[in-house]
């Protein structure tokens, strides 16, 4: 869906922001990810300890929502990525 995520520029830092996920590269080249369902107020990293297939999955995408332009901004935006953490439970 083409609203599932958003891509934002702050400031050259870009990031991707899904109902579970939160992935920010800031202009220094850092990253950082956070799980939402567990840290809704972002103050826990995970980007260190999420397998590292995850965040280059993510960046991958970033790069081609950041390189898109008209109808091509849905196909990066329709990427499936499997998600590494199981969901918790309601």
């Amino acid at each position: 869906n083409y609203y599932s995520s958003l891509i934002q520029l702050i400031h050259l830092d870009l990031q991707i922001f899904h109902e579970r996920w939160l992935y920010v590269e800031y202009d220094d080249g850092s990253t950082a990810l956070y799980d939402r369902s567990t840290d809704p107020y972002e103050l826990r990293n995970i980007a260190d300890v999420v397998d590292p297939r995850f965040i280059a999955a993510l960046s991958g995408q970033l790069s081609q929502l950041d390189a898109c332009s008209g109808s091509s901004c849905r196909d990066a935006d329709a990427l499936t990525i499997t998600d590494p953490l199981p969901q918790e439970a309601d």
